[in-house]
């Protein structure tokens, strides 16, 4: 399987730590195609060419299996992700940490193709992933 990891990277710096451990999980049931765009610092990733990102990410969109996106921290470029994961009708699950005050957009709520799941901790977020998986297995989507 091959899964595309998606969270807030210019947003939300300071989440890359849990999206790692989350990518690591991942990695047992495959290949995680984004897995090292989180190993890199702001200032790095800025003077990557952003038409050089978009080619990237469409094409590891287009070959990916599924989509994971961790959408606590709001993000233009995960929604993008989203929204063109969702027009390729790849399978879709959107974590969102409870603990946040945030709310998460109306149109990834109102997406009955868009699976959300709220989660507590890490361990929590583990184990809503392996439940999703583990039906998207038996096409139960």
């Amino acid at each position: 399987m091959k899964i595309y990891f998606s969270g807030s990277i210019r947003g939300a710096p300071g989440n890359k730590d849990i999206y790692k451990k989350i990518i690591n999980h991942l990695m047992k049931y495959g290949i995680v195609l984004t897995e090292k765009t989180f190993d890199h610092t702001i200032e790095e990733e800025i003077k990557v060419d952003e038409k050089e990102i978009w080619e990237r990410d469409v094409k590891w969109l287009k070959e990916s299996n599924a989509l994971i996106a961790e959408v606590t921290s709001p993000s233009h470029g995960v929604g993008y992700e989203i929204a063109y994961a969702r027009l390729l009708n790849k399978p879709i699950l959107c974590l969102h940490q409870v603990s946040n005050n945030k709310k998460i957009s109306a149109m990834l709520m109102g997406d009955p193709h868009i699976h959300i799941l709220k989660y507590e901790d890490l361990y929590d977020a583990c184990n809503k992933i392996d439940g999703w998986l583990n039906d998207l297995r038996l096409n139960k989507f």
